[in-house]
């Protein structure tokens, strides 16, 4: 009985035996992050909270290439689910009805899965990739001969649609990925503002939740960041939200490129991961000679008819590569006819020094109003490095009424904000240029503003006046007009902008800086080839030049009179032999 028990096994055996084939199946596609087998950055998912039902499961078919190495018929298929998903959530299927596949012959089968809601739009950097999702084992009979991992891909909602850095000198860049901040410097201030967007429509019902803003940099010493990551929150379907981060460049950054990625990161309501990252580079640049002047304070900062000094500290900064050992620090105002000057200063690199200057001054003898202090550095004494404006008010002469306190008389607040495309304008010695100022009703009824320049007689000529009418809330960009001075000499200057209301008072105020520099000449000039210094060099030259010409033309004149008496003395040498010849012949016969 025991016999017959064991043969009844090796017949079942060998009947099974008869349904399934040994080989073994492989794709002939690689699929990879780069190449789903499902989906692509443009694939929408299933979503269960949308309101159209039509968008609550979404699938996609592919076409696999699978190839054996013997004739095989593929008879099911088993799904390996990856974390988090579940075979339901993926329900990959066959759908083709050829399953045959001959030896050695690319084949291909289609199947189709869904796309889940919970999968991934983007990596932990914000990139869009697609992701393993599963195992599928491929089966002929109860013998597995062969597998593919499969990957999915969908689309991105969290989008970062505007990246922009402003560095605190007004320079802006609009960064994409592999762009570059040039020429940054030690102490430098930088705030990168972010745009964050939520795509999907309205009728998804699908919050983006717990978005936040990061930055990484590699050579992160060279910064100091304020945070490296910033909660924006949650962000509703077709909305968006804005927020920065700021960093300052360390005073004794490294002369070098630091390689950085910016992401906004978010997860909606359904689990999946989306967002962007941008990555650019921050170029920390340090000259050879920089002399920073990092702070200057004046006290008081406003005058009284009693105020006879004002003292002025400032703080200076080595940020260059070089040890120096002739720094210089000069204060100027041709307001109040003051100049003072400190040299050989000495200040190795990365080292700091401060300078008092105690200035007198007579408020009662000045103009009222605002006026300018220049602060400069340089480096071997007489090279410029460093610019800096201080403002001082004059308040003395204000008009008082008898209200018990011997002050202005309290009338209405008129608010107004003036913003400066540039703190910094170049220009020629006799040139022209115009400085742009945006001013902004602050107030809620309508104001008429006087904008003015001040404080730029040492180089300038006239001064620029504008009116402007603004309703409340409403802005307006209005140009000055100043010309440089013929005679000045090249170097940096400072006025000031003056923004009043129509009943004259002062409001606000902004100092600004003009660098003028020597005229192009066009004309060709010796003196640019031999120095100023070394004019007689130039005429001791003319005068040699003049000889020589003049040589020439007497050696040319008594050569040409040689020439022309040449045809004359050969008729004469002529007629002599010829008469010569009669003479002879006379005297024969």
């Amino acid at each position: 009985m025991k016999k017959l028990s064991l043969l009844y096994a090796i017949m079942a055996v060998m009947l099974l035996s008869a349904f399934t084939v040994s080989a073994t199946i492989t794709t002939v596609d690689t699929f990879s992050g780069i190449n789903p087998t499902f989906g692509s950055d443009s694939q929408e998912a299933s979503n269960p909270r949308h309101d159209e039902v039509a968008q609550r499961l979404k699938t996609d078919d592919a076409s696999i290439n699978l190839r054996s190495d013997v004739d095989v018929t593929i008879t099911g298929i088993q799904i390996v689910s990856n974390s988090p998903f579940t075979e339901n959530d993926l329900q990959i299927n066959l759908t083709d009805s050829d399953l045959t596949l001959a030896a050695g012959v690319a084949e291909t089968i289609d199947f189709r899965a869904r796309i889940p809601e919970k999968l991934d739009a983007v990596d932990a950097n914000g990139e869009p990739l697609a992701f393993a999702v599963a195992t599928v084992k491929l089966f002929n009979g109860v013998t597995e001969v062969g597998s593919f991992v499969a990957f999915m891909q969908r689309e991105n909602n969290l989008e970062m649609s505007n990246l922009d850095a402003t560095i605190e000198n007004g320079r802006k860049k609009s960064l994409s990925d592999d762009d570059t901040l040039e020429n940054l410097k030690p102490g430098d201030r930088v705030d990168i503002e972010a745009e964050a967007s939520n795509n999907y429509q309205d009728e998804s019902n699908t919050d983006v939740e717990s978005v936040t803003l990061e930055i990484e940099c590699d050579n992160d010493n060279n910064f100091d960041f304020d945070d490296k990551n910033v909660d924006i929150g949650d962000i509703a379907p077709e909305d968006e939200q804005t927020d920065s981060l700021s960093l300052t460049i360390e005073s004794d950054a490294e002369d070098k490129d630091s390689d950085c990625l910016v992401k906004l990161i978010g997860r909606d309501q359904n689990g999946a991961r989306h967002g962007e990252g941008t990555n650019f580079k921050m170029e920390v640049t340090r000259e050879s000679h920089d002399i920073q002047i990092t702070a200057a304070t004046i006290n008081p900062t406003s005058l009284t008819c009693t105020d006879r000094e004002m003292q002025l500290t400032v703080d200076m900064l080595n940020l260059g590569r070089s040890n120096e050992d002739r720094v210089a620090l000069e204060v100027t105002s041709k307001a109040i006819s003051f100049q003072e000057r400190v040299s050989n200063i000495e200040l190795d690199e990365d080292d700091s020094a401060q300078e008092i200057f105690v200035i007198p001054v007579n408020a009662e003898t000045l103009k009222q109003g605002p006026f300018a202090i220049q602060v400069q550095t340089f480096y071997d004494n007489t090279r410029s490095s460093d610019t800096e404006t201080v403002q001082v008010d004059n308040l003395c002469g204000t008009q008082t009424t008898g209200n018990g306190n011997n002050g202005p008389t309290p009338g209405p607040v008129v608010q107004g904000a003036l913003e400066l495309d540039t703190e910094s304008i170049q220009m020629n010695m006799g040139a022209s240029a115009s400085i742009a100022v945006k001013v902004n009703n602050l107030e809620n009824t309508p104001v008429e503003y006087t904008v003015t320049l001040a404080d730029t007689a040492e180089f300038a000529e006239g001064t620029a006046t504008k009116t402007v009418f603004l309703n409340p809330g409403q802005q307006s960009t209005v140009l000055l007009n100043l010309r440089a001075k013929d005679d000045i000499d090249t170097g940096k200057y400072s006025g000031i902008i003056v923004l009043k209301d129509n009943a004259g008072k002062t409001l606000e105020t902004k100092t600004f800086t003009v660098d003028v520099t020597e005229r192009q000449r066009s004309s060709f000039s010796f003196g640019k080839i031999f120095g100023d210094s070394d004019s007689r060099i130039f005429w001791i030259i003319g005068d040699i030049i003049l000889i020589i010409v003049a040589i020439f033309f007497i050696r040319l004149i008594f050569t040409g009179g040689k020439k022309k008496q040449q045809p004359t003395n050969k008729k004469l040498a002529d007629y002599e032999a010829e008469m010569s010849k009669k003479k002879t012949s006379r005297r024969r016969k």
